[in-house]
C-alpha cells in the first residue's frame, strides 16, 4: 500500500462525512482561486467571514470583523495557554460585546461552530 492510496480512502471518508475536499495548490496564494494571500495565513478568512455571518445572523457584521481579527491575532503568553483559549472558544463561543439598535451594549457569544448542525459548517 502506498501512501497516496491510504491518503485517498481517508478523503473519500472526509467527503462522506460533508467535507469538502479542495487541492491545496488550487488555492494557494497567486492562484486564481487563492484563499489567502500568503502561506503564512493560517485561517482562510474569507471562509471564515462567510460562516460566521450565517451562524451568527443577529450579531453586526463589524462585530465579526472584529471577531475574525482577534483570531488571526491571539496574543497570549504561551502556546498551551493559546491552544486552551482557542478551544474554549469553539466549544463556548467567542464573548463579544456591541452596540445594539436602542444604543444600549450587549454582551453575546459568537459561534465559531454549530455542533447541534454540523452540516451548517464550512467543512474544508
Amino acid at each position: 500500500m502506498q501512501e497516496s492510496d491510504l491518503e485517498s480512502v481517508a478523503l473519500n471518508w472526509e467527503c462522506d462525512c460533508g467535507f469538502q475536499v479542495v487541492s491545496g495548490p488550487s488555492i494557494a496564494p497567486g492562484e486564481p482561486a487563492a484563499e489567502r494571500s500568503s502561506y503564512e495565513q493560517v485561517i482562510l478568512e474569507g471562509r471564515l467571514c462567510t460562516a460566521l455571518r450565517r451562524l451568527n445572523p443577529a450579531i453586526p457584521a463589524d462585530c465579526l470583523d472584529d471577531v475574525v481579527c482577534r483570531l488571526e491575532r491571539q496574543e497570549v503568553p504561551s502556546l498551551v495557554q493559546s491552544n486552551r483559549l482557542f478551544h474554549r472558544w469553539l466549544v463556548s463561543g467567542f464573548p463579544v460585546e456591541y452596540q445594539g439598535a436602542n444604543g444600549s451594549i450587549k454582551g453575546d457569544l459568537v459561534r465559531l461552530v454549530d455542533f447541534d448542525h454540523p452540516e451548517a459548517n464550512d467543512w474544508l
